[in-house]
């Protein structure tokens, strides 16, 4: 093992490598980074305070504004959603929702 690349098959993801994207905003006093979520077709992901998640085209949204919190474990995140107050949560179906309990494991994320 020589640690070089070997010539051969380019890994594909199907959703694209550049799918979601981190963007900065000004910093805050906050001690957990301030972030918005926006895939690739430049839909940043909300979270509106009747737990409702959606995308818009906004590039300064105020409810697109989430804070990244780390979790109970190592490698685990609840993301926040700054203006709405709520955790971004999955069910079993995948669906995402806003939850107002952090404690609840529907909203940790790897």
């Amino acid at each position: 093992r020589t640690g070089f690349i070997k010539p051969g098959k380019k890994t594909f993801y199907p959703w694209g490598q550049h799918a979601i994207k981190f963007l900065h905003r000004k910093p805050y006093a906050e001690p957990h980074p301030l972030k918005q979520l926006e895939n690739k077709h430049g839909m940043r992901l909300i979270i509106i305070p009747d737990g409702n998640i959606k995308g818009v085209k906004e590039e300064f949204n105020k409810l697109a504004v989430l804070e990244i919190v780390p979790g109970p474990e190592i490698g685990t995140v609840r993301i926040r959603g700054v203006e709405a107050n709520m955790y971004l949560a999955m069910n079993e179906k995948g669906e995402l929702f806003g939850n107002k309990d952090n404690s609840d494991s529907s909203t940790v994320f790897i």
